[in-house]
């Protein structure tokens, strides 16, 4: 019986020692996550609705009425509209996914290298900082 309530009591330290070493999300850290969040949700939208107006466009045959074929030009339109807008925003995907990969190491140089002049920084140093310039997040974002 004793065993059996030591074991309960160390489980339930083990517990409490688990949740609290989870490190928070620093602020950089959450906006990133955020911008990468609604862009993702943006571009799955914008390719849903391709897909849902592709499927609308193959029904063309059936117009027959000057009414349904504007609306069908209207459609040709924002495929067209929406088919430019997808590289971009793919491309700005993969920007956002990059920061939101190497956020937490951006405010570590930052942190680093704010107060030191630019001829103090080490060859790394500089990179570091150049790297984090290339991808928006020198100065880190909130």
């Amino acid at each position: 019986m004793t065993l059996l309530i030591f074991t309960l009591l160390l489980c339930a330290q083990q517990t409490d020692s688990n949740e609290k070493a989870t490190p928070t999300e620093s602020p950089e850290h959450a906006f990133a996550r955020q911008q990468y969040e609604g862009q993702t949700v943006r571009y799955n939208d914008n390719r849903n609705e391709f897909r849902r107006l592709m499927g609308e466009l193959t029904q063309l045959q059936g117009c027959s009425t000057q009414d349904c074929l504007a609306a069908r030009l209207a459609d040709i339109h924002l495929v067209e509209l929406i088919q430019s807008y997808l590289p971009g925003i793919s491309q700005l995907l993969e920007l956002l996914k990059n920061r939101l990969d190497h956020t937490d190491e951006c405010v570590d140089t930052y942190r680093n290298t704010i107060d030191k002049k630019a001829s103090d920084l080490t060859i790394r140093q500089a990179d570091l900082v150049q790297s984090c310039k290339s991808v928006g997040l020198y100065p880190p974002q909130k």
